[in-house]
């Protein structure tokens, strides 16, 4: 229904970044659990990584977009390099077809592709289509070879 990549590389590669990250996940949340003495005591500490984890992943807020004094934490947050490795592991290599271009609005249906450009991130003036490549380079800033970084 997501219209993922439908080959095995591609699904294998997800399965190891997620479980990978799952793990990870897992493994921060005992450790935590470990230097405090009850339940109650280590909630706090999780509450406030599990927001700064969501927040500092790449996704919500883009890594030139962070605040300087908690940009480090991207550096040492697993989930930023596994939305870097997803984003690339599904974009990489492929082309999008457009689906809005500029100019537009009926005065401009006529003109010849090379006339006009396509709305999207990442779009080359002239062309029908968005490599994902350029995309997530031009969104995120990430390269096809951050990909088993």
């Amino acid at each position: 229904m997501s219209n993922l990549k439908r080959t095995p590389a591609a699904f294998f590669t997800f399965f190891l970044f997620v479980l990978a990250t799952l793990i990870t996940g897992s493994m921060i949340y005992r450790c935590m659990g470990s230097m405090s003495r009850t339940l109650e005591g280590s909630q706090p500490a999780g509450a406030v990584f599990a927001v700064l984890v969501a927040l500092y992943s790449g996704f919500v807020v883009p890594f030139q977009d962070m605040r300087p004094w908690l940009k480090w934490f991207a550096y040492i947050n697993p989930v930023y390099y596994t939305f870097e490795s997803l984003a690339i592991n599904e974009f990489s290599g492929r082309a999008f077809s457009c689906s809005e271009y500029v100019p537009r609005g009926k005065d401009y249906r006529f003109l010849r592709s090379s006339e006009r450009s396509c709305s999207a991130v990442g779009s080359r003036p002239g062309s029908s289509e968005v490599f994902g490549d350029d995309y997530i380079g031009q969104t995120w800033h990430f390269r096809k070879g951050h990909l088993w970084r």
